[in-house]
């Protein structure tokens, strides 16, 4: 039968003050422990198992040696600031909190110390995600690697945007240096987000220092009221001499509160605004200056990939240059025949040459392509050369590109004083596997055969060419 304590308080304190002999729960209500001066005193119960089947307030310290059920509702609240519960054990393998669900040891919310991961797990997927102790998150893995590492398929709603959307810390600004237009007359009330700026004749240029790294995307605001002038640039330098320091112009005629977005052509040290003086005495105001890095990738809820854009118009919208290993295919075509794999301009050194003998001095001159794919398209330009001492066919070596197909050529545009009566010129590369042009002609009615050279002073051979490599 159970004991009860009614309206007891019990002055004493010394073991077994408050004994059970008859195996029954102790139950009712217990109002107070005090000693024997009158204050209060904490309960330790160190039974087997201690259980409560009503409310339990511990309002000092209640130790548990052993097993503690509660059966209801528990409220654990601590002092402001104070932690409202530490839950501690003397084996550094041993979980320090699991919280189980009844039946399913996987289900559970467990910080493990000697693993060193806070671990989600859900009915039968033990470990589902961890959070480890350098912060990184594991969805799958009890091992992440990255920031956030997830083993498996992933599906988002709502846009991602890959890399930083942060302001960067900037410190108080400063004047410009270097004397004339490179400087503010006075610079006052400087601080991280403005300053004010005056200049009686030209313009000055006030700077806030930040680490600014090429090829990484930025947005810039601020407020500027400019009196007698105008604003005049955002500029990224690496020093304070607009002149000499200056590394990219990020707007001109900036407008104010207007946010602007660039990606950084170099290295800089430092932000700098900009006011032009456009009669009298110019005062500048700068206030809520904000220099951000942004996500240089974004990936829209509709799919669109933007880079370099936070506004994707198609699936990949891209600004700036794009770089392809192998190539691009159009459409849903597969085949390697159709896989446009080069892209390039540049320039060459054309000579021009004689079968027989080639002109005393060399005549060479400097062309152009344009390779598309195997497609290659040149032109030459030999204006106003000497040829003296050239004979026999004309030809032009030194094309950029072998030819695969002997034979292949395009109409030369244009051709003086290097044969007369020749009204049809046409240009071929010699031969398979070669970089030599030949000129052929006709006169009326006539069967083509090869130019041969009328040698002298001002002589023009214009030609263009396209062929297959």
């Amino acid at each position: 039968m159970g004991t009860t304590l009614t309206g007891t308080t019990p002055q004493d304190t010394y073991d077994s003050l408050i004994k059970v002999t008859d195996n029954g729960p102790l139950t009712g209500s217990l109002k107070k422990l005090t000693d024997g001066l009158g204050n209060d005193s904490s309960l330790s119960l160190s039974t087997t198992a201690a259980s409560f089947s009503g409310t339990l307030a511990a309002t000092g310290a209640a130790t548990l040696s052993s097993t503690l059920a509660v059966s209801g509702d528990t409220t654990l609240s601590g002092a402001s600031g104070n932690r409202t519960l530490n839950i501690q054990t003397n084996t550094s393998g041993s979980p320090v909190l699991a919280l189980i669900a009844a039946g399913d040891d996987s289900a559970a919310l467990t910080y493990n110390r000697g693993a060193g991961y806070l671990s989600v797990g859900v009915s039968s997927v033990a470990n589902a995600m961890v959070v480890t102790s350098t912060g990184s998150v594991g969805i799958g893995t009890t091992a992440p690697t990255t920031t956030l590492d997830v083993l498996g398929t992933s599906f988002l709603r709502g846009n991602v945007n890959a890399g930083k959307t942060a302001n960067i810390n900037v410190t108080t600004a400063v004047n410009g240096t270097g004397g004339g237009n490179r400087e503010f007359t006075t610079f006052t009330g400087a601080s991280a987000t403005g300053f004010t700026g005056t200049d009686s004749t030209d313009q000055g240029h006030g700077y806030f220092a930040a680490t600014i790294v090429s090829g990484r995307s930025y947005e810039v605001s601020a407020t500027m009221v400019v009196t007698n002038g105008a604003p005049l640039s955002f500029i990224t330098s690496t020093g304070l001499n607009f002149a000499t320091d200056t590394v990219q112009t990020v707007q001109s005629s900036p407008a104010s509160n207007t946010t602007y977005r660039f990606v950084a052509s170099g290295a800089a040290s430092f932000f700098g605004i900009a006011a032009s003086n456009s009669g009298g005495g110019m005062t500048c105001v700068v206030s809520n200056f904000s220099l951000k890095e942004v996500g240089s990738v974004l990936v829209t809820s509709d799919s669109n990939v933007g880079v370099g854009t936070t506004a994707p118009a198609v699936k990949l919208d891209v600004v700036g240059d794009i770089r392809s290993s192998t190539g691009i295919l159009f459409g849903s075509d597969t085949a390697a025949a159709n896989l446009l794999d080069d892209y390039e301009e540049g320039t060459f050194t054309a000579t021009l040459k004689g079968s027989t003998t080639d002109p005393t001095t060399p005549v060479t001159t400097t062309g152009t392509y344009t390779k598309i794919g195997r497609q290659v398209a040149v032109s030459i330009i030999f204006g106003n050369v000497n040829t003296t001492g050239a004979a026999g066919s004309v030809t032009i070596i030194g094309l950029p590109f072998p030819v695969v197909t002997a034979g292949e050529g395009a109409v030369t545009t244009e051709l003086f004083t290097f044969g007369a009566g020749r009204t049809n010129i046409s240009s071929h590369v010699d031969s398979a596997a070669s970089t030599t042009v030949r000129i052929f002609a006709s006169g009326n009615d006539t069967g083509f055969d090869s130019l041969t050279h009328n040698a002298g002073a001002g002589r023009y051979l214009y030609t263009s060419l396209t062929y297959f490599v």
